[in-house]
């Protein structure tokens, strides 16, 4: 499953911050922590389980990410990249989480704190950001490891405040307008906030998916993103605006990147979650093969069935 090449601790990243540019290596481990997690979660290999925990642990004592993972620009965040790479370290690290020892959480937590505190530091434009409620997931899932629950509370206003500043047809103003990336960057956005509910749902009881304003609710964002599905470039065309130095670079207004449509990881979640939904039969149709694969099935599951959450010591 996890193959042979291990990803060796990256300590400095040398970021290229033009659009659309990433780290090949970052790319290499992220690719390695996601695997790793479906072992954590569904692998009953104790070789492979012993492996992830090693790599995680080596990573830690070696300081990984310790420089070179903040932007230049703004108020310098996180680049999207490696706030892509941590979430996947963490959401690995809580699915084995009871696997490690008291002397081994006592070097991962205060890493892994570390991370996530420049993590949640981050700050860009809009409060609308996908980037922005990417932020809020991983602190999220952090909080509940360690009992924070100022981060826990944080993350549920923010989906409260995303679903006030969705529009009535259940889009995100901020990342439609991005050009030929606007309903690919919308998807995400409605992903970071289904996950957050469901966690939030699944480990506090807090149905934020009952929660609406004006009748706009979590279910309307589900709804905008099976329609950009259904139809991509008529959707995307609705409030998209020129954008050439960014998300024009994969796309246009009329003829939109559709690359998350041949994975919709987020909205399988949903239909999976709401079957009951009349948009819900559509993806079950769509994306029939990965319903019915008991492997590609993994990626439909709600952070609970992701990962136990177990407490990681930060200090001692």
């Amino acid at each position: 499953m996890l193959g042979k090449k291990i990803p060796k601790p990256i300590i400095e990243i040398n970021l290229v911050e033009d659009y659309g540019e990433r780290s090949s290596d970052a790319d290499i481990a992220i690719e390695f922590f996601q695997k790793a997690s479906y072992v954590g979660r569904v692998g009953n290999s104790d070789e492979e389980t012993k492996k992830v925990k090693d790599v995680i642990v080596n990573w830690a004592k070696n300081d990984a990410l310790k420089k070179g993972i903040n932007v230049s620009w703004g108020s310098k965040p996180v680049d999207y990249q490696m706030m892509v790479l941590i979430n996947s370290i963490l959401t690995t690290t809580a699915a084995i989480a009871e696997n490690f020892n008291d002397s081994e959480r006592e070097i991962v937590g205060p890493w892994l704190n570390n991370l996530i505190k420049k993590v949640a530091k981050s700050k860009w434009k809009d409060r609308q950001d996908n980037k922005a409620y990417q932020t809020s997931y991983i602190t999220l899932i952090w909080g509940l490891m360690v009992n924070d629950l100022l981060a826990v509370q944080n993350s549920i206003n923010t989906v409260k405040i995303a679903v006030h500043d969705m529009r009535p047809d259940g889009s995100f103003p901020i990342d439609t307008q991005r050009g030929g990336m606007g309903i690919d960057y919308n998807n995400k956005s409605f992903g970071y906030l289904l996950m957050m509910a469901s966690l939030l749902k699944d480990k506090t009881g807090q149905d934020l998916f009952l929660y609406n304003v004006e009748g706009r609710s979590l279910h309307n964002g589900a709804d905008f993103v099976i329609k950009s599905i259904m139809e991509p470039s008529k959707i995307n065309s609705i409030y998209a605006i020129s954008c050439p130095d960014g998300g024009d670079q994969f796309g246009s207004a009329d003829n939109p990147s559709t690359y998350f449509i041949s994975i919709a990881t987020n909205i399988m979640v949903y239909a999976n979650k709401f079957p009951e939904y009349e948009n819900s039969d559509f993806i079950m149709k769509k994306y029939f093969d990965t319903f019915n694969n008991i492997y590609l099935n993994f990626i439909q599951s709600t952070p609970s069935e992701l990962f136990t959450l177990h407490p990681m010591l930060i200090s001692k």
